[in-house]
């Protein structure tokens, strides 16, 4: 399931084929969106968690000398500030750095009405802003920022400059937790 490219998506790698940290993404993307009614979630540190736990299963698996790491640094300034939440490292070199957001349904119970919105819009401006200065800094040749809309919030909004929204349905069927995502993608040319 590519969900951050509008271009066809390629041939899926195969035993034969190499993996690349994008196409490892891919798939964890995939299995997290497929799965996605068989957990809660709370917080955006919660998907961050689910996401590089089966990343990292998934290297020792095809026993890849790669590093899946949280809080991944990049840029100088304060110590949260210079970090991507997720990276893949090969060679000791970052080769894709990731920025994650999460929004749950305000239509959840089990979420305390009084702490939503979790994050603001300004903050998902700001990730894109971020992955656009990783690769344009050559800090990795991609950086990718994704929020994950559950209950779509945030869904009426344009997608940002280099952006789009991939709209996956509802978990269970219920309209409450429609998920959709927002994917800005930068590549160095």
């Amino acid at each position: 399931m590519q969900i951050w490219r509008r271009r066809p998506s390629p041939p899926r790698s195969t035993a034969s084929e190499p993996v690349t940290p994008e196409t490892l993404l891919e798939q964890a993307l995939g299995w997290f969106l497929a799965t996605y009614g068989e957990r809660r979630y709370f917080v955006g540190r919660d998907v961050v968690w689910t996401i590089q736990t089966w990343l990292q299963r998934r290297v020792s698996e095809l026993d890849l000398a790669w590093q899946v790491r949280n809080d991944y640094p990049v840029l100088l300034g304060k110590r949260r500030a210079p970090s991507a939440d997720l990276g893949i490292a090969v060679d000791g070199e970052a080769a894709l750095l990731v920025e994650l957001r999460y929004e749950p349904s305000h239509r959840r119970t089990d979420v305390a009405p009084e702490s939503l919105p979790m994050i603001g819009w300004q903050d998902v401006e700001k990730d894109a802003e971020r992955v656009r200065r990783f690769v344009g800094t050559g800090r990795a040749p991609v950086a990718m920022a994704i929020l994950i809309d559950e209950g779509g919030f945030y869904r009426t909004r344009p997608a940002l400059p280099s952006g789009h929204w991939v709209d996956l349905g509802s978990p269970g069927g219920d309209p409450s937790m429609a998920v959709s995502v927002h994917v800005v993608r930068v590549a160095s040319p």
